[in-house]
């Protein structure tokens, strides 16, 4: 098992993230590394109608490194909060206040690094979809330095509302320019959530 677990390696491997490889004894060989069953899930969730904890139909889809708590203003809403290793590099924390009920519905974020005494926090409203710079950078193996990002997103209405929240990367390579994601290494983005739901029942 990696550390980030949502990968892993065969026995006798370690995993490199940065480059999405399981590495042999002695550096022998390297595979492409292994995305757990259900790390990662994205499908449609119908939601019951007087159904009180968002949490309740969140909680199957959040990964391992994730908790989901009641919203605080009691609402139908979540605070999810969650560890995050960026490649085996960094890791973040990061606190999700989402509010599907409110109008508009919203997703608001904090992000800290205790070690560097990092604080970023912004929200995001119904209709958006953002790379949102965050303004903290990590150096990565044969990679150079990157940005941190957050890829936020709800779009759609109540009956069919799809909801993105996840770690992205973005650095400068030479001659390509700027990328992100995937067209970094298979270990990004890193999605906490990334979801179809149905509100309209419990939010009307």
């Amino acid at each position: 098992m990696c550390k980030d677990k949502r990968f892993s390696c065969a026995v006798g491997e370690t995993c490199d993230l940065s480059a999405g490889k399981c590495v042999g004894p002695k550096n022998a060989y390297r595979r492409t590394i292994n995305l757990n069953e259900n790390a990662v899930r994205v499908n449609s969730t119908k939601i019951a109608a007087g159904d009180a904890s968002l949490c309740s139909d969140i909680q199957d889809d959040l990964p391992s490194f994730c908790n989901c708590d009641a919203s605080a203003s009691g609402t139908y809403g979540a605070q999810v909060t969650c560890s995050v290793d960026i490649l085996d590099v960094e890791t973040i924390d990061v606190v999700a206040d989402l509010e599907p009920c409110k109008n508009p519905m919203y997703i608001s974020l904090k992000v800290t690094e205790e070690d560097l005494g990092f604080s970023w926090s912004d929200s995001i409203s119904a209709g958006d979809t953002e790379e949102i710079d965050i303004g903290l950078d990590i150096g990565i193996p044969d990679i150079g330095d990157a940005g941190v990002y957050m890829a936020v997103g709800i779009n759609g209405d109540l009956s069919d509302v799809q909801v993105q929240l996840g770690v992205d990367v973005c650095a400068t390579l030479p001659i390509i320019g700027k990328e992100c994601g995937s067209s970094i290494t298979s270990g990004l983005p890193i999605w906490i959530l990334d979801e179809t739901f149905s509100f309209s029942d419990v939010c009307n």
